[in-house]
């Protein structure tokens, strides 16, 4: 058995990823465990001892409360799990190959995968009464993974997708709070006010650069018809938010009409190119992955 022995220096402020020398990010007061790989139970053993020692990160399927509840506790209705079966491991590695792994980047992967990759059972949540379930979450150190059970193996193309996006948008929510984004996207659109919805105007979204807000879960959020209250401004959060979101949950079919608008055009090829030619991945192939 081999043995693998860490201290856990710092935990992200920001988001999943451990620590790299070109992002400074909020320091943690340190605090010691260890996991020990591989951890026995599943057959995809070996291939998490190689995961491991390719990006330095862990995929564990046997942990405690201790292990997770600090992730846990960064969601308000979220205070429990279940442990998976480990004959699913082996399933949950090819799922996530598909879906999140062969989209990026080796040099991607080993600067900004998170420390720890936490495969559960299910990650059961009350609220109210109303019974859900979590896919995934993103926590200050960790992605967890649900459904590691039988029912994986029995997924449509439709529940594939839908996990997929649910689980991109979440980590491309917290990839935009440290990624270095190039200053020259929020140059291209005036932000000082409100844009309106009819293409004949010239405050019209799209001829400002603006498209619709996506968020997974929900419908778009038509255009920028409002502004900050205390600013007057659109914020820029949200608009890179609606082009990098975008770009998981949206094909390249959903992007043609916007893309016939220049700025439009111009901040989305700025971004997409920007992130090939800096880490060697092409985001759009996110938004048009489709499943059987």
């Amino acid at each position: 058995m081999k043995k693998i022995g860490i201290y856990l220096c710092a935990l992200w402020a920001c988001g999943l990823m451990a620590c790299s020398d070109d992002n400074e990010i909020g320091y943690v007061e340190p605090w010691e465990d260890e996991y020990v790989l591989p951890q026995g139970k599943s057959d995809a053993d070996d291939r998490i001892v190689a995961f491991y020692e390719q990006y330095n990160r862990y995929i564990l399927y046997d942990y405690t409360y201790l292990d997770i509840r600090y992730e846990l506790n960064d969601f308000v209705n979220i205070f429990d799990f279940e442990l998976p079966d480990p004959q699913y491991v082996g399933d949950m590695l090819d799922f996530l190959d598909e879906i999140w792994f062969d989209f990026y980047s080796d040099e991607f992967k080993q600067k900004y995968l998170p420390l720890k990759i936490m495969l559960a059972k299910s990650f059961p949540d009350a609220y109210y009464g109303y019974e859900y379930e979590y896919r995934c979450f993103v926590g200050s150190s960790c992605v967890g993974i649900g459904y590691c059970r039988n029912e994986l193996r029995e997924f449509t193309g439709e529940e594939k997708l839908t996990f997929m996006q649910d689980l991109q948008a979440n980590l491309w929510a917290n990839y935009m709070d440290i990624l270095d984004i190039p200053e020259e996207f929020f140059e291209i659109s005036s932000y000082t006010s409100a844009a309106d919805t009819d293409p004949e105007s010239a405050n019209y979204s799209r001829a400002r650069g603006f498209v619709e807000q996506y968020y997974f879960g929900s419908d778009p959020s038509k255009w920028y018809t409002f502004a900050d209250y205390y600013t007057g401004e659109i914020e820029k959060e949200s608009d890179l938010k609606s082009y990098i979101i975008g770009m998981v949950l949206r094909s390249s079919e959903d992007w043609a009409e916007d893309l016939k608008w220049p700025l439009v055009k111009k901040k989305y090829d700025l971004l997409r190119n920007w992130l090939q030619e800096t880490y060697g991945f092409d985001l759009q192939k996110i938004g048009d992955k489709t499943f059987e």
